[in-house]
């Protein structure tokens, strides 16, 4: 017990990492990232696809904190709908009455469901009203997507479209060490290469690792070495 309440009492008090347009690595997506920090004096429509892990939701997360009315921005998952239609219903709705800039994530989910789709149909009609920002993502691109709704789909199909490319070995390298860096420690040269020529392609996969790698090393107090990530991942 008492070595297990000395392992608690060293994990980590990690201050909050905002996703911001400002720290997002943009690699080969310079032409997205600055579209969404162009504002709001007009309306502004984006639609942004690409794989898994490929920076989707941190665009959206990024493109309302770089609003400057906080108050009138929102952010809504639409794969919530599978698990509560019902909340995911009443949250489009109780944006339409607010909202500036709206992002929203997974928006396929709610294709077929026809009172979802006029609920957000709504929402767009209410950004466009006040010349906002509606910037939508998904796995696929709206062409690939069929919305119940006409007028969804051909609103939807009229926005500025995206595809993001997925990071090379050097974009991730830094990815991981802003992270790094944003929890008080500097990843080496030597590190970042045995990792990126070892460990998995995936981002999500490598941002988990370096949560372990972070726990490890301040439960043992060492630094992280190619020693340590060999302990921590088995690479």
């Amino acid at each position: 017990m008492q070595a297990l309440l000395s392992q608690q009492l060293t994990l980590p008090i990690e201050r909050a990492y905002e996703q911001t347009l400002v720290n997002f690595v943009r690699g080969q997506n310079e032409e997205v990232v600055s579209a969404l920090e162009l504002g709001t004096g007009s309306f502004t429509g984006i639609w942004v696809c690409g794989a898994r892990s490929t920076g989707k939701t941190h665009l959206l997360r990024g493109a309302t904190l770089a609003s400057e009315d906080l108050a009138a921005t929102a952010i809504v998952d639409c794969s919530l709908g599978r698990t509560s239609r019902d909340h995911l219903l009443n949250a489009l709705y109780r944006i339409s009455r607010y909202a500036r800039v709206v992002a929203v994530d997974n928006v396929v989910d709610l294709a077929a469901d026809e009172a979802c789709e006029e609920a957000l149909l709504t929402v767009y009609e209410r950004v466009r009203a006040v010349d906002g920002l509606f910037v939508v993502a998904d796995r696929l691109a709206a062409a690939a997507t069929e919305f119940r709704i006409n007028d969804l789909n051909s609103r939807l199909r009229s926005l500025m479209h995206y595809r993001l490319v997925a990071l090379t070995d050097e974009d991730k390298a830094e990815l991981l060490i802003a992270r790094a860096r944003h929890r008080g420690y500097t990843l080496s040269d030597s590190v970042l290469a045995y990792w990126l020529s070892r460990g998995s392609r995936d981002l999500s996969v490598l941002l988990t690792d370096l949560d372990r790698l972070d726990r490890a090393s301040l439960v043992h107090r060492r630094h992280v070495t190619i020693p340590l990530l060999k302990d921590v991942l088995g690479y």
